[in-house]
C-alpha cells in the first residue's frame, strides 16, 4: 500500500507540474500572440493611412466662386473626375476665412457620379449659427477622408 501511496503521490506532483507548466506557456503564448496582432494591426492602419494620402493628392479641388447670402455662403467648386471607390473615401473641406483669420468650416461629399468628363461640380451652402457669414473674405478648399 506504501508503494500505491507513493506512486500516486509522485503522478500528482508531476500532474501538478505539467499542468503549471502548460499554462505558464500557454499564458505567454496567448501574450505574444496578442502583441503580434497589435502590431500588424498598426502596420494595417500605418499602410492605409499612407494609401489614403496618396489618394488624396490626386484629387485636386478648386473653388469657383462662392456667394453670400443671410442665412449661409453658397459655394460652387469642382474636382477632377474621381471613380466611385475613390469618391466614397473622400469629402471637400472647406475652410472659411475672414481677412485672414478662422472663420468656420464645412463639408461636401464627393459624389460617384461625374457632371461632365473631366471635371465634378458640386453646389455646396454652408450654414451656421455661430458664423457672421457678411465677413467671409475667403475660402481656402482641402480634400480630406471621411
Amino acid at each position: 500500500m506504501k508503494i500505491f501511496n507513493e506512486s500516486t503521490n509522485g503522478f500528482m506532483w508531476g500532474l501538478g507540474f505539467a499542468l503549471s507548466t502548460v499554462l505558464i506557456y500557454t499564458g505567454y503564448g496567448m501574450y505574444l500572440q496578442a502583441g503580434l496582432q497589435f502590431s500588424f494591426k498598426n502596420k494595417m492602419n500605418y499602410l492605409l493611412e499612407e494609401q489614403l494620402r496618396e489618394q488624396e493628392s490626386l484629387v485636386r479641388s478648386e473653388v469657383i466662386d462662392f456667394k453670400i447670402f443671410d442665412n449661409g455662403v453658397k459655394i460652387a467648386s469642382k474636382t477632377n473626375s474621381t471613380s466611385g471607390m475613390y469618391s466614397s473615401l473622400f469629402r471637400l473641406k472647406f475652410t472659411l476665412m475672414q481677412d485672414g483669420e478662422f472663420s468656420g468650416i464645412c463639408y461636401q461629399d464627393l459624389d460617384s457620379e461625374k457632371t461632365s468628363s473631366d471635371f465634378s461640380y458640386y453646389q455646396t451652402l454652408c450654414t451656421d449659427t455661430f458664423l457672421d457669414f457678411n465677413n467671409v473674405t475667403d475660402i481656402n478648399v482641402t480634400v480630406v477622408g471621411k
